[in-house]
């Protein structure tokens, strides 16, 4: 947690057993033909814009995902590490499965709804197997003068 702390994000390449990897995936794959296209924006404000996201996506539910019980069980775990270490308060959370097509995007963007404040925590785990940097796609973070890190 120190890291996140002093550098506002931080990698964890174990953050998944084997197990859970291979279930997550799996259940990306069972589900993907029912994924919709991704939105942008928040509640009653959702809009598809391709040019700007191109994915479709699956929201997850833990009550009736139960087949991920183990992976809501580890993020409840995360979020009492985070909480406690990182003295945040976080209560809720929304996760979702994302697609991208070959040649998909997504615009650069901060991770955060205009005019709210209250996503403090995101997390991305890649479920590509045998990625390589040249097959694109990279996630880079920007500091808060636009820069990468």
């Amino acid at each position: 947690m120190d890291i996140l702390s002093e550098q506002d994000y931080v990698i964890i390449d174990t953050f998944l057993d084997d197990a859970l990897y291979g279930t997550l995936r799996n259940f990306l794959l069972e589900k993907i033909d029912v994924f919709d296209q991704a939105v942008i924006g928040t509640l009653n404000q959702h809009v598809i814009k391709q040019r700007i996201r191109g994915a479709r996506t699956y929201w997850l539910n833990k009550n009736g995902d139960s087949a991920l019980h183990y992976f809501w069980q580890l993020l409840e775990e995360t979020k009492f590490i985070v909480n406690r270490y990182c003295y945040l308060s976080l209560s809720g959370k929304a996760f979702h499965l994302a697609h991208d097509p070959s040649g998909g995007h997504y615009v650069r963007h901060l991770n955060q709804f205009v005019g709210r404040n209250n996503r403090t925590i995101s997390m991305v785990i890649y479920l590509n197997e045998d990625w390589q940097p040249a097959h694109g796609g990279q996630l880079e973070i920007l500091d808060n003068n636009k820069q990468l890190k």
